[in-house]
């Protein structure tokens, strides 16, 4: 499984980026980079490369 929060905020940011100027987009991305990170999908990716495993996503 894949950090399914993480990427639809990455590809959301992508989608919105086309149609924004460089200003916007950068402050977007700085605004919303912190969302990921307070996910137990980026706890169990975290764990899992400090455990040497495959992380186990669930979207949350």
């Amino acid at each position: 499984a894949r950090p399914t929060v993480a990427l639809k905020t990455a590809k959301r940011l992508l989608d919105d980026g086309a149609t924004k100027s460089i200003e916007r987009a950068l402050i977007d991305e700085a605004y919303y980079a912190a969302g990921p990170v307070s996910t137990r999908d980026h706890d169990e990716g975290v764990s899992a490369f400090l455990e040497d495993r495959e992380p186990h996503f669930r979207g949350e």
